[in-house]
C-alpha cells in the first residue's frame, strides 16, 4: 500500500508584519525622550513656588515703613532656576504676617494700627504716612497687636489655572527687576527698635524657554 503523503498546509504559517496603519509603531526610528530638547521659546511653561522669611520691626524713631518686594532674585533659589530658563513672570504672591507681640498690653509696648498696600509698579519708594496709603486702591489696615496666633494674610495676583494670562508680563531672566511690585507697610508712634511682626513670603513664578 503506497505511503500516505502529509500536506504541509496544516503547519502554522508565519505572517509578515504590516507596515504602518493604525495601532502600529515604527520601532527604531524614534529618539529617546530624554535627549529630545525643544528650542528656546517653545518649551512648556514651568511653574515654581519659592518661599522666604523675615521679621519686621520699628526704627529708632518708632516707625515702620518697610517694603516687601516680590522680585524673584530676592529668593534663594533664583540663581539655579534662572540658569535653566530664558523668561519668567510673576503669577502670584502671598505674605503671611504673624504678631510677635501677642498678649502684650499698651502699658508694655506701644500699639496702634498698621496700614498695608499693594503697589503694582514700584518696590523702592516707602510710604511716608497714613494719608499716603490712601492713594492706593489696595489699602488695608490691621491692628498691630492681636492675640489669636493666626496670621494676617495679604495676597496679590492670584494665579488662576483657568486664566493663566492673569499673571504679569513676561521678562527675560537677565532682568529680574522688570515689572516690580510690592507690599508696603506703615505705622508710627511705636516702641522704638522693637520686632512687631514675623512674615513668610511666597511667590509663584512661571518660566519658559530652556537656555
Amino acid at each position: 500500500m503506497p505511503a500516505r503523503r502529509v500536506s504541509n498546509n496544516s503547519a502554522p504559517r508565519r505572517r509578515r508584519p504590516r507596515q504602518g496603519g493604525a495601532g502600529t509603531s515604527q520601532v527604531g526610528s524614534a529618539r529617546p525622550l530624554s535627549v529630545l530638547r525643544l528650542p528656546p521659546g517653545r518649551t512648556q511653561v514651568i511653574t515654581r513656588t519659592t518661599n522666604g522669611y523675615a521679621t519686621l520691626g520699628s526704627s529708632a524713631g518708632g516707625v515702620i515703613a518697610n517694603i516687601f518686594s516680590f522680585r524673584p532674585d530676592n529668593f534663594s533659589d533664583w540663581a539655579s532656576l534662572s540658569a535653566l530658563y530664558d523668561e519668567w513672570r510673576l503669577v502670584g504672591c502671598q505674605l503671611d504676617v504673624y504678631c510677635m507681640q501677642a498678649n502684650t498690653t499698651p502699658a508694655t509696648i506701644a500699639q496702634g494700627t498698621v496700614v498695608l498696600v499693594y503697589d503694582n509698579d514700584d518696590d523702592s519708594t516707602a510710604l511716608t504716612g497714613y494719608a499716603n496709603a490712601l492713594d492706593y486702591s489696595g489699602f488695608r489696615q490691621h491692628a498691630i497687636v492681636w492675640n489669636t496666633g493666626s496670621p494676617f494674610t495679604l495676597k496679590a495676583l492670584p494665579f488662576s489655572v483657568a486664566n493663566p494670562s492673569s499673571g504679569r508680563e513676561w521678562a527675560t531672566t537677565a532682568t529680574p527687576h522688570a515689572n516690580p511690585c510690592s507690599f508696603k507697610f506703615y505705622a508710627n508712634n511705636l516702641t522704638a527698635n522693637t520686632t512687631y511682626f514675623a512674615t513668610t513670603e511666597r511667590i509663584v513664578v512661571e518660566f519658559r524657554g530652556q537656555t
